[in-house]
Formats: structure tokens, sequence, C-alpha cells
């Protein structure tokens, strides 16, 4: 009976948070992507610039 109920109303709430942190996860490997391509010295640079962000904040 709760099955039937769930299915009048969607998804449940478990469900919508997985969904959620899946857009999350997507926007994650995309940064991972580009990262991945960058070298040693280029994260370095990258590290500061975030330093820096930070800071002005």
């Amino acid at each position: 009976m709760l099955d039937r109920i769930k299915k009048l109303f969607g998804m449940n709430y478990t469900e919508k948070e997985i969904n959620k942190l899946k857009l999350v996860v997507r926007e994650i490997n995309q940064y991972f992507q580009e990262y991945e391509k960058l070298s040693d010295e280029q994260i370095k640079a990258k590290t500061e610039e975030f330093k820096k962000r930070v800071q002005e904040k």
C-alpha cells in the first residue's frame, strides 16, 4: 500500500536527494576532466589563484 502512495506522489525524498547529488557529481566530474589535463606548474598557479580569491572575500 505504501508503494502505491509513493507512486501516486512521485519520487520519494531519498530519490530526490540522489538526483540533486547526481547533478553535483556531474559538475565535479567536468572540473576533474579540466584539471586532469593541467601540468604540475599549472596546478600550482591555479592554487595561488584560488588562494587570492579566498583572501579577497
